[in-house]
């Protein structure tokens, strides 16, 4: 049998393939994912600020017993 040449270097250029894109196309993929995660970001975001006022809200209500908000859990609750 003939012996082979084993190359056992990799060149990762050519194992990874490349995409040229034009500008117009990349300013569409763009603009379409500030249209669709942007809201997202803002809404959870929105429910994020209304959770944690709704959670000191209850705490100066004096609900700290009623909900059970003693110790380290109103840190975890307003940190999560």
């Amino acid at each position: 049998m003939a012996s082979k040449e084993k190359n056992d270097s990799i060149n990762l250029e050519d194992a990874v393939p490349t995409f040229d894109y034009t500008d117009d196309e990349v300013k569409k993929v763009i603009r379409k994912i500030d249209w669709h995660v942007m809201p997202l970001c803002l809404t959870l975001y929105t429910f994020s600020v209304l959770d944690r006022s709704n959670l000191g809200n209850a705490k100066l209500a004096g609900m700290q017993e009623d909900i059970d908000l003693t110790g380290d859990r109103y840190e975890w609750l307003g940190t999560m």
